[in-house]
Parts: C-alpha cells; sequence; structure tokens
C-alpha cells in the first residue's frame, strides 16, 4: 500500500496502512424521512456493501453517537488517500451533501484481520 505518512519506515511490517473513514452530517443534512430519502439511504448502503464486495471495505457500518454528529465508520483498504477520497465521494450521500467524509491514514497489525 502506499504510505501517506512520513512514518512508514519506522513502522513493524507487520503493521499495515488502512484508513479509517468518518461519516458525519453534512451541510444539508435533514433527519426528516421522505421518499426521496429513503431511495437515496438505498442507494446509499447499496453503494457501500459494493464497495465492500469490491475489496475495499473491511468493516462498514452507523454509529450510536450520542451527538448524533457521527452518522458511521468504514475501515479501508486501499493504495492511497486519494483512492479513499474517490471511493468514498462517489457515496450518493457524499455527492449531495447529506453526509461528509473524515478519512486518516491508519497502522494497523495485519495479523489481527480475519480473511
Amino acid at each position: 500500500m502506499t504510505d501517506d505518512t512520513d512514518h512508514a519506515d519506522e513502522m513493524p511490517a507487520f503493521l499495515q496502512q488502512y484508513y479509517l473513514v468518518f461519516l458525519r452530517k453534512g451541510p444539508i443534512w435533514s433527519g426528516e424521512v421522505t421518499p426521496e430519502s429513503t431511495q437515496r439511504q438505498a442507494a446509499h448502503l447499496a453503494y457501500l456493501q459494493a464497495q465492500y464486495d469490491a475489496g475495499h471495505f473491511l468493516v462498514y457500518g452507523p454509529t450510536d453517537d450520542p451527538t448524533e454528529d457521527l452518522r458511521g465508520v468504514v475501515i479501508m483498504k486501499v493504495d492511497s488517500l486519494e483512492t479513499a477520497r474517490n471511493i468514498m465521494g462517489g457515496d450518493p450521500h457524499v455527492k449531495i451533501g447529506h453526509l461528509r467524509v473524515e478519512i486518516m491514514p491508519w497502522w494497523a497489525d495485519s495479523r489481527v484481520w480475519r480473511t
């Protein structure tokens, strides 16, 4: 994987770089349920599942954030931060501003993931 930090050469060999994605309420967030929002939610979930099926996501799902700003978390295994941004930018909720993403490189022990 392409590293997006200056510390790659300092990391133990068993550590791999992943990307943590935080899905937060976007600038046009609305909790209102409408036929359009229901359809968009279905498209959002289908998009997330397609990215999981393609091997870009290790895990993803909603949160139960008491502040309700954080709506979901994704752990991605892709080759770069740019790739992560491009993939998350394709999410229907992100495209229209219903959700916004925060993405950060994250190093984790590659031996802990189940395949």
